[in-house]
């Protein structure tokens, strides 16, 4: 017979799939709500209704679980159509309509409470900002495909795209993590386009792109 609920024994794939999923979202919850300190395998099991020992056969560690969790809000947040590879635009729009879809991530409420746990939890739990570089490298990585897709269109000219996409990583995201750490407040939808073209011209323009402007 199928379609019975399993009594016993080893679990399937996909119920051991499903109760990974059940931790990660269990662990969210705690992390954004009660903060990194207070987060506890012993409360991630009881607030997934499972066994701590579950929790440990998956991650070691508090570290290890916070950095599933800063995967896992990437993944959530981040949409593959940001970086469109059949983008044709020119230099400064195609730059504009990736900044602009970045920074609608980067200000999910989700996202930015993240930011506000790690940087409230950093200097106490140094393990936070190192497992937060993590997602941090995701976008980057992200971020240099696409300069190395346009490249080889040659739709963009840049010397490195490495450093390249952490200079523009850095420029882009500047004002939203700036703002949140001095009064708490995202800026307007307005300030942020203003902020997005100022940023395009000053990083084409530091990159050897100047004849790529309007």
């Amino acid at each position: 017979m199928t379609g019975l609920p399993r009594r016993g024994g080893r679990p399937t794939a996909e119920e051991a799939r499903a109760l990974s999923a059940q931790i990660i979202a269990a662990a969210i919850r705690l992390f954004l709500d009660i903060g990194y300190r207070e987060t506890t395998f012993e409360r991630v099991a009881q607030e997934a209704n499972t066994s701590k020992n579950a929790v440990y056969l998956r991650y070691r560690e508090k570290p290890d679980l916070f950095v599933a969790v800063a995967r896992e809000l990437v993944a959530q947040t981040y949409e593959a159509t940001i970086f469109d590879l059949d983008d044709d635009l020119p230099a400064p729009d195609s730059l504009r309509r990736v900044s602009l879809a970045l920074l609608e991530a980067a200000t999910q409420p989700r996202a930015v409470a993240m930011f506000r746990l790690i940087s409230a939890s950093a200097l106490e739990h140094p393990e936070i900002a190192q497992a937060s570089q993590g997602a941090w490298a995701f976008y980057i990585e992200q971020i240099q495909g696409y300069f190395e897709h346009r490249i080889r269109s040659c739709l963009l000219r840049l010397h490195d795209p490495r450093s390249s996409a952490e200079t523009f990583a850095l420029l882009l995201f500047s004002q939203v993590h700036v703002a949140l750490l001095h009064n708490g407040n995202l800026p307007s939808i307005a300030e942020q386009r203003a902020h997005v073209d100022r940023m395009i011209r000053l990083f084409l323009a530091g990159n050897g792109a100047v004849e790529m402007l309007p």
